[in-house]
């Protein structure tokens, strides 16, 4: 039977507390530590689904530094990226994701850390709009699903006609969107960007490029 995760599921380690703010007071901290945040079945999907302390700091800079000011997490899975960039810029991050356990989990580290201007909603980002926000981040989100039990966590392939339709979405709100929008994008989405975009900065990682675009008209 699947679960969703609660402020029970959230480890409680006095060291932990004192991790954040090194954290947010710009010091380094690996993601082996960081991820001590999440529940064991969850930290050992780190490695291949989940945004790197690096990549995160480096996406979250690169959009707050360049005027985006209130930036979508598609596909948030269990908050990292909101969480990092929540720490340590001064933006807003909204994480979106369609599997609730995973935005609960995000909600409970946010209550337990009380990490501000961030907040997780459970839902389809590419059903909602998207007028309200300068950026959005891009981490391959539609590619698994993922199954948590008690015991361990499974993922699942998306069927690929539903990965391309979520790609096709994304590329056309990112195309609907005014001139300035940033737009992170580490490994890919599923799609290119619109033409009305230029690449501002790009940076290689052990998974891939990550990627800043800039809607220029």
């Amino acid at each position: 039977m699947t679960f969703v995760f609660n402020q029970r599921d959230v480890p409680d380690h006095p060291d932990l507390g004192a991790m954040i703010k090194r954290l947010a007071a710009g010091e380094v901290v690996s993601d082996h530590d960081f991820d001590r945040l999440y529940p064991k079945v969850v930290q050992k999907l780190s490695r291949t689904h989940w945004t790197p302390i690096a990549v995160a700091e480096m996406a979250t800079q690169w959009l707050s530094r360049s005027g985006a000011d209130r930036i979508l997490d598609v596909g948030s899975g269990v908050g990292k990226f909101c969480l990092i960039g929540g720490l340590t810029t001064a933006a807003t991050y909204v994480g979106m994701d369609t599997q609730p356990g995973m935005v609960q989990l995000s909600k409970a580290l946010l209550k337990r850390y009380k990490i501000g201007k961030v907040q997780f909603k459970a839902g389809d980002a590419t059903a909602e709009s998207w007028d309200t926000f300068t950026g959005a981040y891009l981490y391959n989100p539609f590619s698994q699903r993922f199954t948590f039990q008690r015991g361990g966590a499974s993922s699942q392939a998306v069927a690929p006609d539903l990965y391309d339709r979520q790609g096709q979405l994304v590329y056309d709100l990112l195309e609907q969107r005014q001139a300035g929008f940033r737009v992170a994008v580490y490994c890919g989405y599923g799609r290119g960007l619109p033409p009305q975009y230029t690449l501002v900065a790009a940076e290689l990682f052990g998974a891939g490029p990550l990627e800043l675009w800039e809607k220029t008209q």
